[in-house]
């Protein structure tokens, strides 16, 4: 199996492991929320998707 060692491959591989790094990061700082504060943040993403905000008003 070959490696695709060009300048772009090498720079696409060094962007997903800054992405991963910053998201274990921000994982290991995440608290978990209660059960009533989880169906409250549900709720909200819900209505966000089904009734996005158009950002005029």
């Amino acid at each position: 199996m070959k490696v695709d060692m060009s300048a772009k491959a090498i720079s696409a591989r060094l962007k997903l492991v800054s992405q991963l790094r910053r998201l274990c990061l921000s994982l290991a700082k995440a608290k978990e929320i209660s059960p009533e504060e989880k169906q409250v943040k549900s709720e909200l993403l819900q209505k966000s998707v089904i009734y996005p905000s158009t950002g005029s008003g």
